[in-house]
């Protein structure tokens, strides 16, 4: 099997069109597993600015699935001193304290 590409380096955010398809598919799936499995997946070869991961936390039902989201995508993000404005995609004190530490 060919290599897997490595990731894109010094390349800008993930694009809208793509980032749309995710949201999508996140969407579509229907169990955490596999919600995160695509988080992973996209979030190999792609960066994204908080705005963009904030965008896709609407995709996911849970609190649990967005933090484990937002951890996945922690050091794909451009712009982490930002990073505090994800606490606001969770519900709850613990939730929130978790993502604030990612960027601390």
């Amino acid at each position: 099997a060919p290599a897997p590409a490595p990731p894109r380096v010094n390349a800008g955010p993930i694009e809208a069109a793509t980032l749309a398809q995710l949201r999508s598919g996140i969407s579509a799936a229907l169990f955490s597993d596999d919600k995160l499995a695509l988080v992973r997946t996209v979030a190999t070869r792609n960066t994204f600015t908080v705005a963009q991961v904030t965008s896709l936390m609407t995709s996911f039902a849970f609190d649990n699935d967005r933090v484990a989201a937002i951890t996945i995508l922690r050091p794909r993000i451009t712009d982490p001193q930002n990073g505090f404005i994800l606490a606001n995609s969770v519900t709850f004190s613990k939730d929130k304290k978790a993502v604030l530490a990612l960027f601390e």
